[in-house]
């Protein structure tokens, strides 16, 4: 068990994390469409092996994955990271909105955190945090959302994470990470000198939100 006595902030990952994932990747691939296949299977390769790199800024992220998403594509940057934008972020939203709500006492605990004064962030691999936060039916939570394409690289890499820690004003010792993967929230934590833990099922959530409501929070 983590000490969790001087915890002055809660990062929390979203995909997987505030609502539960399982069935996604089918009912994503069959609202992009057929047409789209060949470009989110590159898309998908292309992720993996950005994993933990870091690039700088937002912009400089983007440059490079969609000058390398492009050739793998075989189509322009630009056309690329239209589509990217527009259908494949579309797609991934509208298949949210169709599909999946958070996690039952998702609300409460967005509610709980502010009430204690600790600051609470939401911090997803993907672009669009609002709109997807908005698609589950979480648009109320007032939060500070990030993400990590913006930041300048994907999870694993723990500058993004200092850059929520510098946002929020708190020592990364002092934060709490909630994710739903080891290899990219866990390990992404461990890499910036932040806690963390895991959540794999709905009663792995359960236990976290009483873990969470125990926190005496700030004064």
């Amino acid at each position: 068990m983590i000490d969790l006595k001087n915890i002055k902030a809660v990062i929390i990952d979203f995909d997987g994390t505030l609502y539960d994932s399982k069935g996604f990747s089918k009912k994503f691939l069959r609202t992009l469409g057929v047409t789209s296949l060949f470009k989110a299977l590159n898309e998908r390769k292309l992720r993996s092996l950005y994993k933990g790199k870091y690039f700088g800024t937002g912009e400089e992220f983007y440059f490079s994955y969609f000058q390398e998403l492009a050739r793998l594509c075989h189509v322009s940057p630009q056309k690329i990271s239209d589509w990217y934008f527009k259908k494949y972020m579309g797609a991934m939203t509208e298949t949210l909105r169709k599909y999946f709500t958070c996690r039952p006492g998702t609300e409460k605990l967005f509610a709980f955190l502010k009430e204690k004064n600790i600051k609470t962030a939401v911090f997803s691999d993907y672009a669009f945090v609002s709109e997807r936060m908005e698609a589950v039916g979480l648009e109320g939570t007032k939060s500070l959302l990030f993400s990590a394409e913006n930041l300048g690289g994907l999870k694993p890499a723990c500058e993004p994470f200092f850059k929520i820690a510098q946002t929020l004003g708190e020592n990364p010792k002092d934060i709490l990470v909630i994710g739903d993967r080891a290899d990219t929230d866990a390990r992404g934590a461990e890499n910036a000198g932040m806690k963390s833990l895991l959540v794999k099922t709905a009663e792995d959530w359960e236990r976290i939100i009483s873990i969470l409501f125990s926190l005496e929070g700030t004064r």
